[in-house]
């Protein structure tokens, strides 16, 4: 029992808790919530796959179908409302390489 205590001590010091693993875990926080965000911000900004989904699933229009001036209210109305819609970004966050992630990060929260 002693030796698994040091090794589970040495593990969080040097390897769960390191520096450098809390700098890419406070990296890959900002980069989830900022892309969730933008995402519930501006759903228009998600890929055609995941609208087409919504579309099926929620029985909503397909945003790129919608008038540029009735896109808001589509949203508004038909989409913030549902907790499936929220489920729907988080799926597609939890879906994206890290690589991708970041690209996507860099384009639409940093600009």
């Amino acid at each position: 029992m002693r030796l698994y205590r040091e090794l589970k001590q040495f593990a969080y010091r040097h390897a769960i808790n390191s520096f450098t693993v809390s700098r890419h875990d406070g990296h890959a926080r900002r980069v989830i919530g900022g892309l969730y965000a933008a995402y519930a911000e501006n759903a228009r900004l998600l890929p055609d796959s995941v609208l087409v989904v919504l579309e099926k699933d929620l029985g909503v229009r397909n945003l790129r179908e919608v008038p540029l001036g009735g896109v808001e209210r589509e949203i508004a109305e038909r989409y913030r409302s549902r907790p499936e819609f929220y489920r729907s970004i988080a799926d597609h966050v939890a879906g994206m390489t890290d690589s991708y992630a970041d690209a996507e990060y860099r384009e639409l929260v940093i600009g």
